[in-house]
């Protein structure tokens, strides 16, 4: 069956000293869509200057048995001949990013984000997942205001 999407809340902190960051963001399911939890931990560090900066980071995502079960999931229900019902457990997938940033002008800049994450074995022995990584990325056009 489909999974609908949530809206999460939940609180961020983030220590930076000169160019090292080190952050920690923890969500919750607000819509009880899944009722599971999510916290992030990274650590990076920032290259460059005031127009070009590049930023690489590691990291790692605990996701709640109820998160991952929602999503990666089988119940019984969904159960076929080619896909066993599954029940997902907690999951600790590790990241590395690398995020870029390049100011055109006073206002205006370019950011770029790449992201390899290694999946759990809790998410990658799920049936319906058919791969053992996930990359991802952000290209995005940015506008400062009150500069």
């Amino acid at each position: 069956a489909d999974r609908r999407r949530t809206a999460e809340g939940g609180a961020r902190a983030t220590l930076r000293a000169g160019r090292f960051k080190v952050g920690l963001r923890a969500v919750t399911d607000l819509l009880g869509r899944h009722g599971g939890q999510a916290v992030t931990a990274d650590v990076g560090m920032r290259f460059g200057g005031p127009r070009l900066s590049l930023s690489p980071s590691v990291g790692g995502t605990w996701q709640s048995a109820d998160f991952v079960d929602y999503y990666y999931g089988v119940r019984p229900g969904e159960a076929t001949a080619d896909r066993p019902a599954y029940a997902g457990t907690a999951a600790t997938n590790r990241f590395a990013a690398l995020a870029g940033r390049y100011r055109l002008t006073k206002r205006l800049g370019l950011f770029a984000l790449v992201r390899h994450t290694w999946l759990d074995d809790s998410i990658t022995d799920s049936p319906i997942v058919d791969t053992d990584n996930d990359y991802s990325g952000v290209l995005a056009v940015t506008y400062a205001f009150g500069i």
